[in-house]
């Protein structure tokens, strides 16, 4: 199991499967109500990248890719922005709108547009939050994905001891399986410890992690993760976790 997961992720990539030309990741994730956050986007093909303004994100929307723009209120004019070869470029959000209200609880979607080196492709990307408050089903991770490394991942739901959970990932959140969920197909289960397991007395999964190869094709790509917990009374989904794989 750990040698295919080891191969998988390059594989998937070199056999052309659709990935993100930005590759995404958000600081905390999940984030609590009222916590400023962080999306740093990283141009994973490194053949550089050209923002179309310097508001980086490009639109925020609310529970959805096709639901609402979240007004914030900040000019963005219409000046490229370079970004090197394997370049980054982030944003900070501190949950307000336009009228400087926090936002309500709840799924938001970052799309962020860029053009190639050559401006003759423009290149539309999507990536998943969840503002949730303590206690509810989450997906953590312990650091960042660092290629050739584990990186230790959890699972906790509180209210759910006992419950059976399982974890898969996807190269892309930009064409969702299912309404609530932020992975796209194809799906794959095999970069992990294991996939499933069962939450301990108080909730939470033991020995889970991502496990990242060290072949360099998977350097500076992105990876989403996300779980589902067999709970008692309906089956719960966690945050979407999503990674870019640093040296």
């Amino acid at each position: 199991m750990r040698t295919f997961a080891i191969c998988l992720f390059p594989m998937l990539l070199t056999v052309g499967l659709p990935a993100q030309t930005v590759a995404g990741s958000f600081s905390p994730n999940p984030v609590a109500p009222g916590v400023p956050v962080t999306f740093t986007g990283t141009d994973a093909a490194g053949q550089g990248l050209n923002l179309p303004s310097p508001c980086s994100w490009y639109r925020i929307h609310q529970g959805s890719q096709t639901g609402p723009v979240v007004p914030l209120g900040i000019f963005c004019p219409a000046v490229i922005v370079p970004v090197a070869p394997h370049g980054t470029f982030s944003f900070t959000w501190n949950q307000r709108d336009a009228t400087g209200q926090f936002v309500p609880p709840g799924t938001y979607w970052f799309e962020t547009r860029a053009w190639d080196s050559g401006f003759t492709n423009l290149s539309i990307d999507w990536f998943c939050i969840s503002i949730q408050p303590a206690g509810v089903p989450a997906l953590t991770a312990s650091g960042p994905a660092r290629l050739g490394l584990p990186t230790p991942l959890q699972v906790t739901a509180p209210s759910e001891p006992g419950a059976l959970w399982i974890v898969a990932a996807s190269l892309t959140s930009n064409n969702p399986i299912l309404p609530g969920i932020c992975l796209s197909d194809p799906l794959f289960f095999e970069p992990f410890t294991s996939p499933i397991g069962v939450l301990d007395g108080s909730g939470s999964s033991s020995g889970l992690a991502l496990l990242v190869p060290s072949s360099p094709v998977a350097l500076y790509q992105g990876i989403h993760v996300q779980s589902l917990i067999f709970g008692a009374s309906s089956l719960l989904l966690t945050n979407d976790v999503s990674f870019t794989v640093q040296p």
